[in-house]
């Protein structure tokens, strides 16, 4: 420690942390705005050219303005209540049934009317929509009605993808989030803006609420100085949306806006309705006389599922129905393992009974993928035209169903050719096949389109006549205790499954088949709860600590329509200091700005920079993309024999996380070499999710890619597993395990765990109360022999991800994805570590965890080791700060090439130009750059860095050696002092 220490400080550590000034964000828009002459022109070229378009339209634009016509909200009475209203007001919140056109038409409507009057010029709207595919194509359809080519009157803007509209006299659709960073960064951008149209506001997502706090604080801001602001609209499909009205118009710096609503009946054509108990005894009937049909509602399906799911359902009604009544039914959280397992310190392995995790199958909520294909073959029987949405829960739903599909022998065929069916999946990852749904096809050839909720609202499939619904959604929820996001499939809302319908309706009569009983249709919430209620805020309050308008977080959440728990708010700002994103007094650091760029969660790009910086970007990698509530081994196929199979992937380690990565190694390799026998093995033999690896690996490229848009990573090759182009020396320690222990504390939820005494089995954590070792973690100790639990000493130390609280015993806790930790790892690499009075070399770490130091070299004072550790672990601090920053300005100047070219024209800069093979001569122009750190002082303190940590496991694994042969050595001594015994009894009963 001393030698690197010295090293670095020669190479230009400083010995106190350096405060570096970030540049304050800037409006794109410099240039002053254009004189009322120019405006008045370009007004009148545009009402000119408009004018003539619409006096001898062409034949496909009339006929799409006929089109047009029809829909409700195009009435010319209703056009001249918004136009009013919206003249009239500061806000509009308009109501509009499905189908009555307001996403499409009601942008229309002002930009036709500002190019009739001669105002156009002044006209620029910005639409927002929920998602990615909803604002591409919107706006492709609305370009369509006009007759034009995108780029003209109407343009797009999502993230890493747009087309922009002329600057004036335009329309704009982007999604929720672009918009919302806009704001946060160029605030003066209400200047150029005429109207913000808000669309679907009814899914209160957590980033349309801040989008709405947002603007209504500079809305009332801007009106107080007198300023220009644009006009606000909200839009929805529900009736519950009204109460934005009420909290847009509260009084914001003694200013008030005003606000109108206005209600639009839709052009929905009758569906008829029916529920599983409806059309069941149909599918029965074909079961009886179809082999293959017979095979999809088997209760002996591998999925398991279909036949207890409709037994469930129907048991289901039956007992609402006898009692007369319905129940709510809200099945949210998901049973963990942990919460079942019961304390002992000699659990025997082989008998512990594992309590299955499968309430979503108790509840009903599992997905019978037989039935929903089942039913998708009845409506192909029983109709000949129309295309067929299906509504299931996510992916793997999606991509299940489509197997069944595809390898039944009655469809295979047809889908193959293409000119009778053809399959379709939406998905938000999809980014490019979801556009290919609006594609023509053939005539006479029907679209099967396999969806999640993103099909429910503004998204138009004009030719869908059947909606085949499993009523189910799946929905992101966060436990504070546990530090975990889960994703459980939960029913859906009376609110949701109205717009579902909705969709069978849009264009003629159609059908509803809903896989769900009417009792329990009857039974579900009248709507789903705001996001802001029920996800983590960890994202959520780093970027509004990024923003200089919206840095007050506590403040602006109560701010919000509905604002979060307290705890839930105070988790977050707590967790960011854990990440080292804020400091104590809650100021951003360059760590946070540089995760603030980027749309990954925080803890996953924290540990894919830590890999970069200490060279082990692949390990590093792999345990940012892990899902912690997913497990890499699969307890559904294992069982209690997954423990055993993960201690062979974890080796010596003592970590759930290294057999993680070990076990992600060896199925990410057969996979890429297509090693069918090999992931045969892994998956049957191990238990591990093959699964869970292929999600990783989409994580992973999503992850490298935005990496490469920050400039710290060459672009990924899109024929390659992004773990084979990883350069060589960003993986130069990716061996090292010490290090990979020290890197993945403080991650996610992390914290320190320390034995009791000599309960082998129990730790203590600092909330107090008795905390154990998940019986499927490789740190827990079942009925092993003797020998291996004396090698264990009292007061071991581990880091924990997860810790759950025990149903039955609230005051135990279960700790998972556990790693034994040495001390020297804790206080290098805690969170706190302070060293304490006196001179017995005693320190602090994580202000609970009382640790002495124990001098063996006689020229050294305990008192003096605490000083060099405190002193190597505020360096570490200092070269990690210097070096966030570095990265935090490479960031941003791939950013601003990025927007100046529209290209990824940076491959690399800082101190990564070295790394990546760059020529020396860069060296000097990046450290003039920046000013903060050469390559030569990285590279040597993380050399340092890994040379202290191999030193201190060499030391622990022959202390444990030590202990290992005087453990031998006792119990040979015990055996012959045995055998000595026995001896002598026997000659002393002889001679009697």
């Amino acid at each position: 420690m001393v030698e690197t220490l010295k090293e670095v400080r020669k190479l230009g550590l400083p010995d106190a942390a350096q405060t570096h000034p970030f540049a304050q964000p800037t409006f794109e828009g410099g240039s002053p705005p254009p004189s009322k002459r120019h405006l008045d022109r370009l007004s009148q070229r545009l009402r000119d050219k408009w004018n003539a378009k619409n006096t001898n339209p062409c034949p496909e634009y009339q006929y799409r303005l006929e089109q047009r016509k029809t829909l409700p909200v195009m009435a010319e009475d209703v056009q001249k209540e918004i136009l009013e209203k919206l003249n009239d007001n500061d806000v509009l919140v308009v109501c509009a049934n499905t189908a009555s056109g307001k996403t499409t038409q009601i942008p229309q409507i002002i930009l036709d009317e500002a190019l009739s009057d001669g105002k156009a010029a002044s006209c620029h709207i910005a639409i927002s929509q929920p998602r990615r595919i909803s604002a591409t194509s919107v706006a492709r359809r609305v370009a369509k009605e006009r007759n034009e080519s995108l780029g003209q009157s109407v343009g797009y803007l999502v993230r890493f993808d747009s087309v922009m509209p002329r600057p004036r006299g335009s329309l704009l659709y982007c999604t929720a989030g672009v918009l919302l960073k806009r704001l946060q960064s160029h605030h003066d951008m209400l200047g150029t803006f005429s109207h913000i149209i808000i669309d679907e506001v009814h899914e209160r997502s957590i980033i349309t609420d801040c989008t709405l706090t947002l603007l209504r604080d500079l809305l009332c801001e801007r009106k107080s100085q007198h300023l220009p602001y644009p006009k606000l609209l909200l839009m929805s499909a529900t009736i519950s949306s009204r109460g934005f009205a009420e909290y847009l118009t509260e009084s914001r710096h003694g200013i008030e806006l005003k606000s109108a609503e206005i209600n639009i009946g839709g052009l929905v054509f009758p569906v008829a309705a029916q529920y599983l108990q409806d059309f069941l005894p149909a599918l029965e009937t074909r079961r009886q006389r179809d082999t293959e049909f017979l095979k999809l509602l088997s209760p002996t399906r591998k999925d398991g599922a279909t036949g207890t799911y409709i037994r469930h359902e129907l048991d289901f009604s039956t007992a609402m129905t006898a009692k007369g009544q319905t129940a709510t039914v809200c099945g949210i959280e998901r049973v963990s393992r942990d919460e079942a397992e019961q304390e002992g310190d000699n659990i025997d392995e082989e008998s512990e009974a594992f309590v299955s995790d499968s309430r979503e199958e108790s509840e009903g909520l599992a997905s019978p993928i037989g039935l929903i294909a089942a039913t998708i073959f009845h409506v192909l029987e029983q109709s000949t035209t129309g295309d067929i949405l299906v509504f299931l829960v996510g992916w793997n739903d999606i991509e299940r169903t489509t197997e069944l599909l595809e390898g039944h022998p009655a469809l295979k065929e047809k889908l193959d050719d293409g000119k009778e069916l053809r399959l379709f999946k939406l998905h938000s990852s999809l980014t490019e096949t979801n556009d290919r749904v609006f594609d023509e096809i053939p005539a006479g050839c029907r679209r099967i389109v396999l969806s999640t909720n993103i099909a429910e609202t503004s998204i138009t499939l004009p030719d869908v006549e059947h909606v085949i619904d499993s009523g189910k959604i799946r929905q992101r929820f966060f436990n504070e205790q546990s530090g975990l996001d889960t994703f459980p499939a939960r029913w859906i809302s009376k609110s949701n499954r109205k717009q579902r319908e909705g969709r069978a309706g849009r264009v003629k009569p159609g059908n509803y088949y809903a896989l769900f009983t009417r009792e329990r249709a009857e039974s579900f919430e009248e709507s789903i709860p705001p996001e802001i209620t029920r996800v983590d805020l960890t994202e959520t309050s780093l970027d509004l600590k990024a923003s200089p308008i919206t840095n007050n977080v506590r403040e602006f959440f109560q701010r919000m329509p509905t604002p979060p728990k307290p705890e839930a708010v105070e988790h977050a700002v707590y967790y960011l200091y854990k990440l080292g994103a804020l400091t104590m007094d809650e100021c951003i650091t360059p760590l946070g700005k540089l995760l603030a760029r980027t749309p990954v969660h925080p803890s996953m790009m924290r540990a894919a920079l830590l890999g970069i910086l200490f060279q082990c970007l692949e390990p590093m990698l792999i345990i940012a993309c892990l899902e912690i509530d997913t497990p890499m081994f699969s307890s559904n196929t294992g069982g209690n024999k997954v423990p055993a199979s993960r201690k062979i992937f974890a080796a010596d380690s003592e970590s759930d996380l290294i057999a993680d990565v070990n076990a992600f190694r060896k199925c990410e390799a057969a996979l890429r070499s297509m090693d069918t026998e090999t992931l045969d093995s892994l998956s049957q033999d191990h238990f591990v999710s093959t699964g869970t690896v292929k999600y990783m690996l989409k994580v992973a490229r999503q992850l490298c890619d935005e990496l490469h848009r920050a400039g710290l990573l060459p672009a990924p090759d899109p024929e390659r597993s992004v773990f084979a182009t990883i350069p060589p020396l960003l993986n130069k320690n990716a061996g090292c395990v010490p290090l990979l222990k020290a890197l993945s504390m403080n991650l996610y939820s992390s914290d320190l765990a320390l034995r009791k005494g000599r309960l082998l089995q129990s730790f203590t954590t600092s909330s107090g109360g008795k905390s154990l070792i998940s019986h499927r973690g490789v740190n827990f100790l079942a009925k092993q022999s003797q020998s291996v639990r004396k090698l264990r000493r009292p007061n071991d130390l581990l880091s924990y991800i997860t810790r759950r609280q025990d149903t039955e015993t609230p005051t135990t806790s279960w700790l998972g994805h556990t790693s034994m930790i040495t001390p020297l790892i804790a206080a290098i690499f805690c969170r706190s570590l302070d060293e304490q009075q006196g001179q017995d070399g005693t320190m602090l770490v994580n202000d609970w965890i009382q640790m002495q130091v124990r001098v063996g070299h006689p020229a050294f004072e305990p008192i003096t080791a605490v000083k060099v550790i405190t002193e190597f672990r505020k360096a570490l601090e200092r070269f990690c700060t210097l070096a966030f920053t570095n990265l935090d300005e490479a960031a941003r100047q791939a950013e601003l090439s990025h927007n100046s070219s529209n290209s990824d024209a940076m491959e690399t800069r800082s101190l990564l130009k070295a790394n990546l093979g760059s020529e020396r001569q860069h060296q000097k122009q990046e450290e003039q750059l920046t000013g903060l750190i050469s390559e030569e002082l990285r590279e040597k303190f993380v050399e340092g860095v890994v040379k202290v940590l191999e030193a201190d496991d060499e030391a622990l694994r022959e202390l444990f050696m030590r202990n290992a042969l005087e453990a031998e050595q006792r119990r040979l001594q015990f055996e012959a002092d045995r055998r000595e015994r026995e001896a002598t009894k026997l000659r002393l009963q002889q001679n009697m």
